[in-house]
């Protein structure tokens, strides 16, 4: 399992939440705030650093990198890089993030084309 810390300035920084192994982690930030995660150790314990991020405009997907080869062939490591890339794309061409769910499912209710505003 990973800890996360909000980066206070402080030495200890201000605890943010427990993430389980291979699985996400959601929180509502501001672009320059910066997270530091760390190894939990086996009693709930602090271990070693893992990474620092700093929040950046236009990101919304922050990734702790694995070393075991083996867990980027799981399908949710798979997946979570497919979702970064659209992220990315959708950023890159409409020079704003996406804001819904991913992947998000084809529309449910009838659409009817529009001749002018207000119709």
């Amino acid at each position: 399992d990973i800890v996360m810390y909000w980066d206070d300035g402080s030495e200890e920084g201000v605890y943010s939440g427990l993430i389980p192994s291979m699985q996400g982690s959601a929180t509502l930030s501001y672009e320059g705030h910066s997270f530091i995660f760390y190894e939990r150790g086996p009693n709930g314990e602090r271990l070693g650093r893992l990474i620092k991020h700093t929040m950046k405009k236009g990101q919304a997907i922050y990734i702790i990198p694995p070393d075991d080869p083996e867990t980027k062939k799981t399908a949710f490591y798979k997946s979570t890089q497919e979702e970064i890339a659209f992220f990315d794309k959708y950023y890159s061409e409409n020079n704003t993030p996406w804001l819904s769910y991913y992947p998000r499912g084809a529309p449910i209710l009838p659409f009817h084309p529009a001749d002018y505003l207000g119709q």
